[in-house]
């Protein structure tokens, strides 16, 4: 180096500034916060909902430890925020309206698109599609099923003879029953064939419906009869509701040699359709609704029969119902303990009893069967027990007579009443 260049000078170079402008600044904060939003507006939908949407559970907070398990932990956090990320139920029904409007497309796979503008609800979830229907259409009407419930007949007879009580089965057929002719060509072969053998009045079930002096009820020749009416079982509908529920519960009345209501009409209107609405789209239906005036909800009742069986749940909520004919109508008080067909087949079979309490036993360990019984035959008189459900669950009849059947005498006290009692009651 040079001596006479003198002392070196240390220089730095200045990066360049970056200035944004005002606009620059507003759209930044614009994007993060449109980006920030699915986690900031996670509030302004209730963990009710999600569940709902989803159809289950929602991912918790993970409980691993972030130092002991961080894959995990960051796993579980990510799964937590995708359940509740904002707005994931708006824009899911956005997409429902337009897949369905211009595809014809249904929302998930566990929802069929039948002919006629019929949509059938196959699955309990996309993870076991078509279970509803091959449940529906082919276990429940398997020789085997028929004999385990030719059995189940059998307790409750006996249990009927041994506690002054009546005791009744009324299996609703469903829509891919009725309406087989409408499932597509997408439905397996072997699931359509089955339910086109119910829609045309073939099935064990029938048989032992006709041997069973009325204990044991399945109506579909009946509902089969009815069909043509395009409001007889609303065509996107789950559940049985209106006049499709009337022509059952008829049918059963008739059976078992009970007078039909009297004083009730059928009024036609437009209702949404249950399964569509359960993806937030609004699609209506022609559908009948029972009017009679003569009918009465007693809520106080119902308040009472929820919190005397609660605590047999396994679920916090309970559905339950009471009511009151002041009409003429057969003078018993019946009890329905039903799965979720019920909560609409409660209010019809109603008008052709004095009173009827209803509990919905989805949710209650069917072994619990007789401690249910007991209470309620304790604090209210029960001439009869009617066992509602689905033709798809009917394995919950059977395990309702085991239960019972497994008692060391049958005996249930508080549900014992005097024959000489009874028959004074019901001159």
């Amino acid at each position: 180096m040079d001596k006479r260049m003198g002392p070196k000078i240390l220089m730095t170079k200045r990066r360049d500034t970056v200035v944004y402008s005002r606009a620059a600044k507003i759209v930044i904060v614009a994007l993060a916060a449109v980006l920030l939003m699915p986690m900031t507006l996670m509030r302004a939908q209730s963990d009710q909902e999600l569940e709902s949407f989803y159809n289950r559970r929602l991912n918790q907070w993970p409980v691993d430890s972030m130092w002991r398990k961080p894959v995990s932990y960051f796993g579980g956090i990510k799964m937590w925020a995708k359940d509740r990320a904002y707005p994931i139920i708006k824009v899911s029904k956005v997409t429902n309206d337009v897949l369905l409007d211009v595809f014809n497309s249904p929302p998930q796979r566990r929802v069929t698109m039948g002919k006629n503008g019929y949509i059938f609800l196959n699955g309990g979830s996309d993870n076991d599609v078509f279970s509803i229907m091959e449940n529906a259409c082919i276990n429940a009407h398997s020789e085997a099923t028929a004999g385990k419930l030719r059995e189940a007949v059998a307790i409750f007879h006996r249990y009927s003879r041994s506690h002054d009580v009546k005791f009744d089965i009324v299996v609703v057929p469903t829509l891919p029953t009725i309406y087989a002719a409408n499932l597509p060509l997408s439905v397996p072969r072997k699931i359509r064939s089955a339910c086109m053998e119910r829609a045309s009045n073939r099935s064990p079930l029938l048989t032992l419906s006709q041997g069973s002096e009325g204990r044991f009820n399945y109506p579909i020749v009946a509902m089969n009869a009815a069909r043509a009416d395009e409001a007889f079982f609303p065509k996107a509908n789950y559940h049985a509701i209106g006049k499709s529920l009337v022509v059952a519960r008829d049918a059963y009345l008739l059976a078992r040699q009970l007078s039909p209501p009297l004083n009730e009409h059928l009024q036609l209107g437009q209702a949404p359709s249950e399964i569509m609405a359960s993806y937030g789209i609004a699609r209506t239906y022609p559908v009948y609704s029972l009017q009679n005036d003569a009918l009465q909800k007693d809520a106080i009742s119902s308040a009472a029969l929820e919190s005397l069986v609660k605590d047999l749940f396994d679920a916090p909520q309970v559905e339950t119902n009471a009511y009151a004919m002041s009409g003429k109508a057969n003078r018993e008080v019946a009890l329905m303990l039903s799965d979720s067909y019920g909560n609409h087949a409660a209010g019809v079979f109603a008008d052709a009893f004095q009173r009827l309490y209803h509990v919905t036993t989805n949710n209650m360990p069917d072994e619990k069967v007789p401690s249910l019984l007991g209470r309620i035959g304790k604090k209210w008189h029960i001439d009869r027990v009617i066992v509602l459900v689905q033709e798809g669950n009917t394995e919950r009849i059977v395990n309702f007579a085991r239960a019972l059947g497994a008692e060391p005498d049958m005996t249930i006290p508080a549900l014992a009443v005097n024959d000489m009692a009874l028959d004074k009651r019901h001159k």
